[in-house]
C-alpha cells in the first residue's frame, strides 16, 4: 500500500535539522505499519516497543532521561544493535507513558543522529487530561484515512493516481470520466481505512468490507467508554449517535437541538471537543469574512461536523452495497451529504484546513473555503451533474474573488471566475494555479 506521507518521511529521513518525529492521526490508520514500512525499506535495522502492550519496555522510561541509558536499554530488550544513522527506534503507543514523550526533547538535545520515531492515536486526548508535548522538540506529522488518490493506488491504478497528483484532470483523458465515476462511488463505499482498502483491494468483496468497518467503528465506540471522562460519557454517546441526523440536513452546520430537544451548547461542548480531540469527527468552522488569513475570521459559535472518514460514514448508516453499482443514487438520494463528507475528506488529506462561509441571513452558504497562495477559495459541492451556482456568484461578487470553485460529476471545465472541477479530482494538482 502506497502512503504519501512516505516522501515526507524520507525527506525527514535526510533532513539537515531533524528532531524525534511524532506520527499522529486518528485510530486505525496505519500509523504502526507505515513506520515499519518505513524502517525496512530504509534503514539497516528498526528497534521497536510498544508502550501499551510491553510492561518491561514501560518500565525503561521510568528512571532518569538519560538517553544512552535508554537505547542500551531497548537494545537488550529487542535484540537489535541500534546505532545511529542505520537504525530507526520506534516508540508505538507513547502516549501510555508521559516521561516517553517527554524524552523526546532528550533525544532531540542529546543524541540528534539517532532517528527516533514515536506514534500515537490519543495526543489530543493526552493533551486534554494535561499531559505536556514536547512541541519544540518533534517534528510532528499526521496520518489521515486513504485519499483517493491513494486508493487509486491501492486497487492498481498508480498509473491515474500519478496523473491526477502531477496535472490534476487535465491529465486524464474524457473517456476515463465514466469509469472514473464507477472508481468514486467503490471508494465512497469503502472509504480510507487501510484494512478496509486491503479487504476490497484483495477480494473485491463488499460484505467483507463493510465487516471490517463495523469492527472499526466498534473499536471507535469502546475507546469512547475506555477514555472518556464518566461526567461526559453519555454526551458523547448522545453525540455521535446524532450525526446521522446531522449530516443528512441541506445545511449543515451542527444544531444541538438534533442531540435532543431543548440541547444546549454548553451542556455538550466538551463531549464535541472530546470526540474531535480523539480523532472520531472533525470540525469544520464557519468563517464571518472571506479574507486572508481565514485563521482571523473564524466563527467559534458556528461549525459543521464530519466523521473521519466516508467508508465509516456509510458503516453508521448501514449503506446499501448496491449503490456502487446504481446509477447516481449514493449523490442524489442521500441529499450529498456522502459527497460533502468525501470532500472533506480529500481536502484534510491534502493539507487543507477547510472552514465553511454563510451570509448573516443564512441565504447564502458556502459548503467549504479553503486558502490557497494567500488567497480564500470557496468550493461548492453539488450532487450527480446538477451546476447551480447561485450561492456561489453571491459569494464571488461580494468578495470580489478571483476564482471559485464548483465540484461534481461534471468534467473539468473553466467558466472564467469559477471552475468546476470533477469530484473524483477535487485533491489532486488541480489546485496549483487555480488562483491565476
Amino acid at each position: 500500500m502506497q502512503r504519501t506521507l512516505m516522501s515526507d518521511l524520507i525527506a525527514w529521513k535526510y533532513g539537515d535539522n531533524r528532531k524525534p518525529l511524532l506520527l499522529a492521526g486518528p485510530r486505525q490508520t496505519g500509523k504502526t505499519w507505515l513506520l515499519r514500512e518505513f524502517g525496512r525499506t530504509n534503514f539497516d535495522s528498526v528497534a521497536e516497543i510498544n508502550l501499551r502492550t510491553n510492561m518491561r519496555a514501560r518500565e525503561i522510561f521510568s528512571g532518569d532521561f538519560n538517553v544512552e541509558r535508554i537505547v542500551s536499554e531497548i537494545s537488550e530488550e529487542t535484540g537489535t544493535h541500534i546505532e545511529a544513522g542505520t537504525t530507526l527506534l520506534v516508540l508505538d503507543d507513547i502516549h501510555e507513558v508521559p516521561h516517553a514523550l517527554s524524552s523526546l526533547e532528550h533525544f532531540c538535545r542529546n543524541m540528534p543522529d539517532l532517528h527516533v520515531a514515536a506514534a500515537s492515536s490519543f495526543l489530543g486526548i493526552a493533551q486534554r487530561a494535561g499531559i505536556t508535548l514536547p512541541d519544540d522538540h518533534v517534528d510532528t506529522f499526521t496520518l489521515e484515512p486513504l485519499s483517493f488518490i491513494e486508493f487509486l493506488d491501492a486497487i492498481d491504478r498508480a498509473d491515474i493516481a500519478a496523473t491526477l497528483r502531477e496535472t490534476g484532470p487535465a491529465g486524464i483523458d474524457p473517456v476515463l470520466a465514466g469509469e472514473m465515476e464507477q472508481v468514486l462511488k467503490e471508494y465512497l463505499y469503502v472509504g480510507g481505512m487501510p484494512e478496509a482498502v486491503d479487504t476490497f483491494a484483495t477480494t473485491h468483496d463488499l460484505t467483507k468490507t463493510r465487516d471490517i468497518q463495523e469492527r472499526i467503528v466498534g473499536v471507535y465506540e469502546l475507546d469512547f467508554f475506555r477514555h472518556a471522562p464518566i461526567r461526559i460519557l453519555e454526551r458523547i454517546r448522545l453525540v455521535w449517535e446524532s450525526m446521522p441526523a446531522q449530516l443528512s440536513r441541506e445545511k449543515k452546520k451542527f444544531v444541538y437541538g438534533v442531540i435532543r430537544p431543548g440541547a444546549r451548547g454548553r451542556d455538550f461542548e466538551e463531549a464535541i471537543d472530546w470526540l474531535v480531540d480523539y480523532g472520531a469527527l472533525r470540525r469544520v468552522w464557519r468563517s464571518n469574512m472571506l479574507r486572508s488569513p481565514l485563521a482571523s475570521y473564524q466563527d467559534s459559535g458556528a461549525f459543521k461536523l464530519f466523521y473521519v472518514d466516508v467508508g465509516l460514514f456509510g458503516a453508521i448508516q448501514h449503506l446499501d452495497p448496491r449503490v456502487v453499482s446504481d446509477g447516481t443514487r449514493i449523490f442524489s438520494d442521500l441529499n450529498r451529504a456522502y459527497a460533502e463528507q468525501y470532500v472533506c475528506q480529500q481536502l484534510v488529506a491534502y493539507g487543507m484546513q477547510p472552514t465553511y462561509w454563510s451570509s448573516s441571513r443564512g441565504r447564502a452558504e458556502i459548503d467549504f473555503v479553503v486558502e490557497v497562495a494567500n488567497t480564500p477559495v470557496p468550493i461548492e459541492v453539488q450532487a450527480a451533474e446538477n451546476l447551480q451556482t447561485k450561492s456561489l456568484k453571491v459569494t464571488h461578487d461580494r468578495f470580489r474573488l478571483n476564482r471559485c470553485v464548483r465540484t461534481s460529476l461534471a468534467g473539468l471545465h473553466s467558466e472564467g471566475w469559477l471552475v468546476n472541477v470533477p469530484l473524483w479530482a477535487i485533491g489532486s494538482g488541480v489546485w496549483n494555479g487555480i488562483t491565476r
